[in-house]
């Protein structure tokens, strides 16, 4: 069983297709998902990040022992490559014979393109799930970071996912 969060449930898909795997579960990832059109645009990008709302929340997430420790490069970088990878993701998937549960937020997160992220995401599982019947969906009440704001329910129902899937 792969299991992957974000750029890592990309990773996870695309693992799981090169080597035989129980079933494959991506949490908030491993989804074509047409992102906002000022993730592409460095200078909007870095704008966006030095407004002082997404400053204090991001100092605030990390007081609290959450968010990422990530310079502005390394986002930038980050996803960008999520980006690359998540548009052969539709191709993976036709080759992929393991089941896959795929978990995703069902609310969006206070940051700069959160709502329309979170559209986004909504729209493109909805997409998904006609192209690819097979796959299972399960929304948790949560944003990006499912594993830090739902452990035991993601753990539970990975749990669930690998007893029925074995």
């Amino acid at each position: 069983m792969l299991v992957g969060h974000s750029l890592g449930a990309t990773v996870a898909v695309e693992a799981a297709v090169r080597r035989p795997c129980a079933g494959v579960v991506t949490v908030d990832g491993g989804l074509p998902v047409k992102l906002p059109a000022a993730l592409d645009d460095r200078a909007t990008f870095d704008v966006e990040l030095r407004r002082p709302l997404v400053r204090l929340a991001g100092w605030l997430a990390a007081r609290a022992g959450h968010g990422h420790h990530l310079t502005t490069d390394q986002l930038w970088q980050l996803t960008q490559e999520l980006r690359r990878r998540e548009r052969d993701l539709d191709a993976v998937y036709e080759q992929l014979t393991a089941p896959v549960l795929q978990v995703l937020p069902g609310r969006a997160d206070p940051v700069p393109w959160g709502a329309q992220v979170h559209a986004a995401t909504d729209a493109a599982a909805s997409r998904f799930r006609a192209a690819h019947p097979g796959v299972t969906q399960l929304w948790l009440d949560a944003g990006h970071a499912i594993p830090l704001e739902q452990p035991a329910e993601l753990a539970a129902e990975i749990r669930r996912f690998a007893l029925v899937e074995r």
